[in-house]
């Protein structure tokens, strides 16, 4: 019979092989293949190897999640572990909302570039908290408003000689709207009788454009 030991149970097995372990161990066969939602509304081919494990850290109780690894069959790009605390989840799902976070991680991004998002210096917390989702329903504003713009004239990307882009940047949207907004309520047009103006017509919108990409 064997001896019994004092103490409180064990909460983990022994520890299990590391992704590399997995990754070298690995049949090309052995893994499913999967046709996934990808970047940019595409598909792609990917080998997916999954499974559940504990992830176990001093001082916390032990948590429970399900890891994929994502082979490229092609070898372009490298494998990449997920991990996920749902255990629910297949591995598709994982991989896809993985991919699905893209958009949002843009939006942060471009929202700390051009609002200011992160970099509030209240003292009050709860002034904090209340700026950014306002800092994030004004960037919805933005694009909603671009959007209507964009339906009476289509809108281009701003580009310079060392500097080109193909698509339009949350910068384009920010700019367009700031113009539409400068040139109906700063700079309006002279009236049928027009006093003596600062501006010609081309100048103005001169003014208008630099000023509405610098800010």
């Amino acid at each position: 019979m064997p001896k019994s030991y004092p103490g409180r149970r064990r909460t983990k097995g022994v520890r299990l092989p590391s992704m590399q372990q997995h990754l070298d161990n690995l049949c090309f066969e052995s893994g499913k293949f999967h046709i996934l939602n990808w970047y940019g509304g595409t598909h792609a081919l990917r080998q997916l190897v999954t499974g559940t494990a504990v992830w176990d850290v001093d001082g916390y109780p032990p948590l429970p999640l399900r890891w994929v690894l994502v082979i490229d069959p092609t070898g372009q790009y490298p494998p990449t572990p997920l991990f996920s605390t749902s255990l629910i989840l297949t591995a598709t799902e994982i991989v896809e909302l993985y991919v699905s976070r893209w958009s949002l991680e843009v939006t942060f991004e471009e929202a700390r570039a051009h609002l200011g998002i992160q970099s509030q210096r209240q003292w009050s917390k709860a002034a904090t908290t209340r700026t950014t989702p306002v800092l994030l329903a004004l960037f919805s504003l933005i694009c909603l408003i671009a959007y209507r713009l964009h339906a009476l004239q289509p809108l281009s990307p701003r580009t310079t000689a060392w500097y080109t882009k193909a698509e339009l940047t949350f910068a384009d949207l920010l700019s367009r709207v700031r113009t539409s907004l400068w040139r109906s309520r700063l700079f309006p047009r002279p009236a049928l009788n027009p006093t003596p103006v600062l501006f010609l017509d081309a100048q103005r919108e001169q003014l208008i454009q630099l000023l509405a990409s610098c800010f």
